[in-house]
């Protein structure tokens, strides 16, 4: 790839500044064209084909809505068509092949395309999706950076550059004041919109002309992170529209649709879902297109007239770019290269259709894909790594759909390597999940720190196991390119029932929570159980103390079915001002409250209820490309497994351990731990210090010294991290993160997904992490530890279960 010189982009970037002004101010002067007609502008006013910053330069910006307001009948309203040179780059470009091509088996009865949009930057998702779930399309073609309008537009997008883009994007009647938010700092996430664009114009050069019986009976488009059950999608398609039977229209379908007020109104998919069109959507689109200047012509077809009447509303500019004999798709691929593309790639595929697909409509396929949710029943599953594709393709063999029997053919695209999978077992032998015993020693004499909850102990034990058991194949939930085993994807999670105002309401409120992150996290763990325990509802403020910490770390806003998925996740209903909560029987609690609740529910359900919210929070978490609750760009919970990992390779593959060293103000951590010491027998000091044998003690055992020990803290005594520098053996294993490279929700994630923890029992923040690591089907919590006085070495005390009794935590269970 050409990268250019620092002096080239700045010219760059001060030249996109200067024509994103031009191009907003040149709303007059420019000579009329009809739509039939050849340009007829002045020499003066003629522009040659030009690259600004990543886009092609096709014409000069109009807002569709100063055209549209004018009326659709009067001929002087019709703007130019592209320059002859653009519309020669366009017709060359959209015949190049794609990054990734594939043909399928000829099928006997049902034949589909499928198009990838991915990224050279993860070609391992685009080589996977041919291989497993796709095998059986008739075609699969991928698209990259490789196939863009600019290759370069990534690194030609530079700060200036994208800010002057933004600030046309955000204008009043152009685009949307949050468009790209939670994307400002990431130029290639503004290409890549571009993307299913140019797939649209690979598409009308493979099916313009094309007799109708040679087109398939299907498009799919998804992204590369995607996996689709084409039986499914073909029996969906075949219920709504028989064969043999009338024509119902052209069917549009996809697998999470959601409705957007602009440009007149339509409805979208999230392209990670998928998107289908049958055979008759594609004769509809790839059909030419004659259109007479500001009027429907006697004797076009309904079809043709309702094209041109949607070209002459020109809602988002597409009458600029228009040819006589363009189809619906070549439309689309040139608005899509406009350098003042101002949509995200979903929001046109959801208004072409919307808008140009006659008698046609964005319809929703059942179930409905949710994000974190990946089952048997599911048509498409979203975030899927190539192992993922690969058990989807398992476990949705396709045989009726590529005529053969798949049943029990085993796949092995990816896998670990050996001495991963060896090391994983090596941990997985050594798990003390329910250890308890008589542990509690003063002197010579021990005690027992079950403190009369055996039988308690055991019915949590072996509703885990039921649970886990149901569940024990690596889950198809992804964190950060980290497989877990124990989430939401098998484990259903209860329907929330409708909201009610006859049933009463606890209310999380109020800007400000009691103590810190850690603290805060307890508080919203224990409203949900208060909530479970007394059979009431539960609301949040949109602008409270719980929303701020959910939505900084999970359930990032993307869309506009934001709201509806956090509340049917969640079962916790949104109020955005008080006058809302009129009419609601209302229960107030402070966060002291919170904090200080006990539930009375036995150890087996309590455990239950709280992993159940734990996993539903990570399989939401945030990554970066939406905004909070606030409106604030959302942070990126990957933030810190991203830094100690480059590649996407290593994320899966990497073994590593996290020490997370809360030393917890002095005087008043050494008294909280010797409370926790007393009631589990863990030592009364260790974690706190973290000395280096305390820490190589846990993790020689386990074989995890030949690993990275990533180190995360409150930073309130230094010389712990000091003294493990030092150590000869460990000090070359620690990882110490830069606080730029990372954020408290980073740490979170990262201690989360690692192999091995060690924190301290009397933190909040390290036992909410244990429990959440125990959700996903992690243990190896190493939070309760002391010296075994028969051999002298560290062993663990109380297993990890130990983090939900109250008997040992106290109010932090």
């Amino acid at each position: 790839m050409d990268v250019p010189s620092p002096h080239r982009r700045r010219r760059r970037g001060l030249l996109a500044l200067l024509l994103s002004a031009a191009a907003l101010s040149a709303l007059r002067g420019f000579s009329r064209r009809s739509l039939d007609g050849a340009p007829s502008l002045p020499p003066r006013e003629r522009r040659q084909l030009s690259l600004l910053h990543g886009g092609i330069h096709l014409s000069h910006h109009r807002d569709p809505k100063t055209i549209a307001s004018k009326g659709t009948t009067n001929s002087d309203d019709v703007v130019f068509n592209p320059d002859a040179d653009a519309e020669a780059f366009l017709d060359n470009l959209k015949a190049q092949r794609p990054a990734v091509t594939h043909a399928g088996p000829a099928a006997s009865e049902w034949a589909v395309d499928v198009v990838g949009i991915g990224s050279a930057t993860r070609p391992a998702h685009l080589a996977a999706q041919p291989q497993t779930w796709a095998s059986a399309a008739r075609n699969y073609w991928g698209f990259t950076e490789d196939n863009d309008y600019d290759p370069n537009c990534s690194s030609n997008l530079n700060e200036v550059a994208l800010q002057a883009f933004l600030n046309t994007c955000r204008a009043p009647n152009l685009g949307s004041k949050e468009f790209g938010g939670g994307h400002v700092d990431q130029p290639g996430w503004f290409c890549a919109q571009r993307r299913v664009g140019r797939a649209l114009g690979w598409l009308s050069h493979k099916y313009k002309g094309v007799d109708p019986s040679e087109l398939p009976d299907g498009l799919l488009i998804v992204d590369d992170d995607t996996s689709v059950d084409l039986d499914k999608v073909r029996d969906i398609a075949r219920a709504a529209r028989p064969p043999g039977g009338p024509s119902g229209g052209p069917l549009a379908v996809a697998g999470s649709v959601f409705t957007l007020g602009k440009y007149g109104g339509f409805r979208a998919a999230h392209g990670g879902f998928g998107t289908f069109l049958d055979r008759e959507a594609l004769q509809f689109l790839s059909r030419p297109i004659f259109c007479a200047p500001g009027k429907l012509r006697r004797g076009n077809s309904a079809f043709m007239n309702h094209v041109c009447a949607n070209l002459m509303s020109n809602r988002a500019g597409e009458l600029e770019v228009f040819r006589k004999g363009d189809n619906v798709l070549d439309v689309f691929y040139k608005l899509s290269s406009r350098p003042f593309f101002c949509m995200h790639s979903d929001w046109m595929s959801g208004y072409m259709v919307s808008h140009y697909l006659h008698m046609g409509t964005l319809e929703q396929w059942a179930p409905q894909g949710l994000r974190g949710v990946c089952e048997r029943e599911s048509v498409s599953c979203h975030y899927q790594t190539p192992e993922d594709m690969e058990r989807f393709a398992a476990e949705h063999p396709q045989g009726l759909l590529k005529g053969i029997e798949r049943e029990g053919e085993a796949m092995s695209l990816v896998s670990l390597p050996s001495e991963v999978q060896q090391q994983l077992e090596r941990l997985k032998q050594s798990e003390e999940i329910w250890l308890r015993g008589a542990f509690r020693c003063v002197g010579k004499t021990c005690g027992s720190n079950f403190w009369g909850s055996e039988a308690q102990v055991q019915d949590a034990a072996a509703r885990y196991r039921d649970e886990y058991e149901a569940n024990n194949a690596p889950s198809p939930l992804q964190i950060c390119d980290r497989g877990t085993y124990h989430a939401p994807l098998e484990y259903r999670m209860e329907q929330c029932t409708a909201f009610s105002q006859n049933k009463p309401m606890l209310l999380l409120e109020g800007r400000n929570a009691r103590g810190r992150m850690g603290n805060n996290l307890l508080e919203l763990i224990h409203a949900f159980q208060l909530a479970r325990d007394k059979g009431v509802q539960i609301g949040i403020m949109g602008q409270s103390w719980a929303m701020t910490l959910i939505s900084d770390m999970f359930f990032e806003r993307k869309d506009g079915a934001w709201r509806e998925h956090f509340e049917r996740t969640l079962c916790m209903k949104i109020f955005d001002t008080e006058e809302e909560t009129e009419g609601w029987d209302i229960l107030h609690l402070s966060t002291g409250d919170l904090f200080a609740y006990r539930s009375p529910a036995p150890m087996a359900d309590y455990m239950a209820s709280q992993l159940d919210v734990f996993r539903r929070l990570f399989a939401n978490h945030n990554t970066g490309v939406g905004v909070s609750g606030w409106g604030r760009p959302a942070g990126d919970m990957c933030m810190g497994i991203n830094s100690l990992f480059r590649t996407a390779e290593e994320r899966r593959t990497g073994i590593y351990s996290v020490i997370h060293s809360r030393y917890l103000e002095g005087l008043p951590g050494q008294r909280m731990l010797k409370k926790v010491s007393k009631a589990s027998g863990c030592h009364p000091w260790a974690a706190l210090a973290m000395e280096p044998e305390y820490v190589k003690g846990i993790l020689r055992p386990l074989g995890m010294l030949d690993h990275p020990v990533a180190f995360i803290s409150d930073g309130e005594n230094p010389a712990i991290l000091e003294r493990l520098l030092a150590d000869p053996e460990l000090g070359p294993r620690i990882r110490v993160l830069d606080e730029s490279a990372t954020s408290l929700g980073g740490d979170i994630t990262l201690a989360v997904m690692s192999n091995v923890f060690i924190g301290n029992p009397a933190s909040s923040f390290s036992t909410f992490i244990g429990k959440a690591r125990l959700a996903l089907g992690f243990s190896h919590n190493e939070l309760f530890r002391n010296i075994d006085p028969q051999t002298g070495e560290w062993r663990t005390v109380c297993g990890d279960h130990c983090l939900f009794d109250y008997a040992i935590q106290g109010m932090q269970a």
